[in-house]
């Protein structure tokens, strides 16, 4: 699209958004419209206005207030920096569904992130939050969360969460706990954290699709395991795991699994091949000889 010149005078507001968008060549919405200048893009304000859904820039020093007068703004993707000013105000965005804050310098998150009743994918990978962000991120009604490459060293799963996504690798991770999984579940990633063990009722994660628990410190597979009749992909390598007897003791035993991965193991069950979904089964041993 090749908008106009014009002289018309608009909205100071507006003004305010387009001085944004040129400061950090930015693209909304529609990646084939490129805003330069306040004269090229003034032909277009009432698509900013009522149709633009997408932000996506990087290096963010601040986020204007006027931002919230894009009604429709449904997806914002923002990288911070170290000093970012007024984030609060994406808060007030009230038809926004994905949020991007990864590699954003964070350490903790505005109380009134709560506020966002319409979210349902946040991503938070890259930062430095502890688990305290998690008295804030459980108010939002979340479905895909990421938040890897944090420094989160515990988790407690709530009940009635709305999770069908969540990504927690690359956490000083020791201990997961909960009084209830929610069943919605059917992807979660704990690889390369510090885990010793996963929780006796990960049987709760009844739809549970895909694991990731390698390069951890698990050494057993707990009897919950047997339960996880969804489940299709597990990995569970670089991990100190020796012995994947138990596999098929209980008839249901991964019943529809389709991909494992192990490492060092030293006993494979000879009732494995009662795994009739398994088309994919990586053993190796990684020490050197």
């Amino acid at each position: 699209m090749n908008a106009k010149p014009t002289n018309k005078k608009y909205p100071k507001w507006q003004e305010k958004i387009f001085n944004w968008i040129q400061q950090h060549n930015l693209f909304i919405g529609y990646p084939d419209i490129k805003l330069k200048n306040i004269n090229e893009v003034a032909s277009i304000t009432e698509i900013v206005h009522s149709v633009y859904t997408d932000v996506a820039i990087t290096k963010v020093s601040y986020v204007p207030d006027e931002i919230m007068l894009l009604p429709n703004l449904f997806h914002i993707d923002l990288e911070l920096d170290k000093n970012c000013k007024n984030i609060e105000v994406i808060s007030k965005l009230i038809k926004l569904e994905e949020l991007s804050l990864k590699n954003s310098n964070l350490t903790q998150l505005p109380i009134n992130f709560k506020n966002i009743k319409n979210l349902t994918s946040l991503d938070l990978a890259n930062n430095n939050l502890d688990e305290f962000c998690l008295d804030i991120i459980n108010q939002i009604n979340i479905c895909r969360l990421n938040l890897s490459h944090n420094n989160l060293k515990k988790w407690h799963l709530i009940p009635d969460s709305n999770y069908s996504q969540i990504r927690l690798d690359n956490n000083p991770l020791t201990k997961i706990t909960t009084d209830y999984y929610d069943e919605k579940m059917e992807e979660l990633d704990l690889s390369n954290c510090q885990l010793k063990n996963l929780p006796q009722n990960i049987h709760n994660l009844s739809n549970l699709q895909v694991l990731h628990v390698e390069g951890n410190q698990i050494d057993v597979l707990s009897a919950g395991f047997a339960k996880l009749d969804k489940l299709k992909f597990l990995q569970i390598d670089q991990s100190p795991l020796k012995d994947i007897i138990t596999l098929s003791k209980n008839p249901h035993y991964f019943s529809n699994l389709k991909s494992i991965t192990f490492n060092n193991i030293t006993k494979i069950d000879k009732q494995i091949n009662k795994l009739q979904q398994v088309v994919s089964v990586t053993v190796y041993n990684d020490k050197k000889s």
